[in-house]
């Protein structure tokens, strides 16, 4: 009796580690195997109290219209977001899909408003977690204080309809390459 105790004990111990451990190796594998893509953004910068600070990100693909949208949505929907790489090497929405289409850059993504003229997609990836003391000096560059608003833009990998952020840009550079060089303190 003792023996088959220790062994659940023992299965539920290492169950707990498997999941978190299985999530960060599949966040990880995107990084890794993802196809990169750029999108542009309209950050805020909230607090989360068990998580921190981190910058909230709004992508321009999330606003479908209506001319792109393949299939019926509701609100609350899973739908899927078929990018491909523009011109100027941001993504574009090629498609808003009820069932997941085949290609390299596919998002999973949730319905979370519709219009007559576009359905609005919310994308899973749209926190961007940083420093405690650098994420309000991010938030002030992005909304126009020492930098172009529109020039914020984040640098994804996608890989099986999954999205993981690399890096949030401003001007350019890295947002803490950015905020060192606008205040060497930081």
């Amino acid at each position: 009796m003792k023996s088959l105790r220790l062994a659940l004990w023992t299965a539920l111990a290492l169950a707990q580690l498997a999941v978190p451990a299985w999530m960060i190796v599949g966040e990880e594998r995107v990084l890794r195997e993802g196809r990169q893509l750029k999108l542009h953004t309209r950050p805020v910068d909230p607090a989360d109290v068990f998580r921190g600070r981190y910058v909230a990100l709004g992508y321009t693909v999330e606003q479908v219209p209506r001319e792109l949208v393949r299939g019926h949505f509701e609100y609350a929907d899973t739908a899927y977001l078929e990018l491909r790489e523009g011109a100027d090497g941001f993504g574009e929405i090629v498609a808003l899909h009820k069932e997941k289409p085949a290609g390299e850059l596919v998002l999973k993504a949730t319905v979370n408003f519709l219009t007559p003229e576009t359905i609005g997609v919310e994308l899973p990836f749209n926190r961007y977690y940083m420093d405690e003391n650098m994420a309000p000096h991010a938030d002030t560059a992005v909304r126009g204080g020492g930098s172009d608003p529109s020039d914020a833009w984040v640098s994804i990998r996608v890989l099986g309809g999954r999205g993981v952020i690399e890096e949030l840009y401003l001007g350019g550079k890295p947002v803490r390459e950015f905020l060192k060089e606008a205040d060497p303190q930081m």
